[in-house]
């Protein structure tokens, strides 16, 4: 299992089978998105007190599949605040 891969959980009863942070209703998708309009990881980490810096970084794996509605512009701000944790 890749490092990271235990943080982050499917199952159909949570969020409708989206993938989340274990032990939350955080999904990967609202980390992603909240990335991607340029909110920094402290103000993330601020925003979900039970979110922590490592889960945060178990979420950015998933994001280099390609997804529809991620705009080539929020895929570049994904990057760089990628590059900043």
């Amino acid at each position: 299992m890749p490092a990271g891969e235990e943080r982050i959980v499917v199952d159909p009863e949570i969020m409708a089978g989206k993938p989340v942070v274990k032990g939350t209703r955080i999904t990967v998708e609202v980390i992603l998105k909240r990335l991607a309009q340029d909110v920094d990881v402290a103000s993330l980490l601020e925003a979900y007190p039970r979110l922590s810096q490592e889960d945060i970084e178990a979420c950015l794996p998933k994001s280099r599949k390609p997804r529809r509605g991620l705009g080539r512009r929020q895929g570049v701000r994904l990057v760089r605040a990628w590059r900043g944790l």
